[in-house]
């Protein structure tokens, strides 16, 4: 997931320095993983670890592209896309 997601970036890296990217998964592991290439890649990278947070985050600030997990202990991907685009707050790529 993570590697498929790298090489998309890396295809338009100009972009990305200007992009506000969400990353949103339960896994930890995973999420030190993406801040840490990203980190070496100098692109800007938020992370969340479940769908309140990501939720509190997305409420205040503005993704144009949001990255989850399909399924969460604390709820689904698809669920928050759903609360996401009812609520208006994002209208970019997931």
């Amino acid at each position: 997931q993570i590697l498929i997601v790298a090489q998309f970036f890396l295809r338009i890296p100009s972009k990305l320095m200007t992009m506000n990217i969400l990353y949103i998964d339960d896994e930890k592991d995973l999420l030190e993983l993406a801040s840490s290439f990203f980190e070496d890649e100098k692109l800007p990278l938020d992370t969340s670890h479940d769908f309140q947070e990501a939720l509190g985050l997305i409420r205040k600030k503005s993704y144009d592209l949001i990255i989850s997990d399909a399924r969460m202990p604390s709820g689904s991907g698809l669920a928050l896309i759903a609360k996401v685009r009812e609520e208006g707050h994002f209208t970019g790529k997931f």
